[in-house]
């Protein structure tokens, strides 16, 4: 099967920026490996590791030796956003997506998620919250604001729903106009503010999966 081959060109290229994510990282790489078995896309998934100390990097290591899986020592010192793009310049398929690896993001929407910008028709697609059929399960109303608000906020600047989504798929090389000191968690603005004014982009409802999951610099991530 196509997505089993580590020596062809893969069509997508997932990356997942982590930090001690040892007790996720088995079932979504898993995930996210079934869910485009089904489809006519290979895929290699690129594990972009901030500096984990748990055993991250060994559960990484064993789907490596078998599978399109690479462990990436980021540590770019930009936080997320930075990894992301280390990730990047290393990738080998022409699209990539970013998802985070604490289950709080579809792996079965992937496929989904990618193929408009495969098929030509987007330079990016967004799993949106915050259009019709997105969904924040779980979410206080104190966290909903927070999270509508730095939308809004940003409203002026991209005229997306969800610009601070974690879950998106990009064509490589508009991923690659963010500036690689970029520093921080919303690598999806980044890439909208990118300088690309012609950036064509698509958004797709999606649900958030609440997790409680701990972020870089032991900070509570704020999807």
């Amino acid at each position: 099967m196509k997505y089993f081959n580590k020596s062809c060109t893969p069509h997508v290229s997932v990356i997942v920026p982590t930090l001690n994510e040892v007790e996720n990282i088995n079932a979504l790489i898993g995930r996210l490996l079934q869910a485009f078995r089904s489809t006519a896309y290979s895929v290699e998934i690129l594990i972009a590791d901030g500096g984990s100390t748990d055993d991250t990097h060994t559960k990484v290591a064993a789907w490596a030796s078998q599978m399109p899986v690479r462990l990436v020592h980021a540590n770019s010192g930009h936080g997320l956003a930075g990894d992301v793009l280390v990730a990047a310049r290393m990738a080998r398929a022409n699209v990539t997506m970013v998802l985070d690896a604490d289950l709080s993001h579809s792996a079965e929407m992937a496929p989904a998620l990618a193929k408009p910008v495969l098929d030509g028709t987007h330079d990016m697609v967004i799993g949106s919250r915050y259009v019709e059929g997105g969904e924040t399960a779980d979410w206080s109303w104190k966290r909903r604001a927070m999270s509508r608000a730095a939308g809004i906020l940003a409203w002026p600047l991209v005229e997306v729903h969800d610009p601070t989504s974690g879950f998106f798929s990009i064509r490589r090389e508009k991923l690659l106009t963010v500036d690689p000191k970029a520093e921080g968690f919303k690598i999806l603005l980044e890439a909208l503010l990118g300088g690309d004014d012609d950036l064509c982009v698509k958004e797709m409802p999606r649900r958030f999966f609440y997790r409680i999951a701990y972020g870089y610099l032991g900070e509570r991530r704020n999807p």
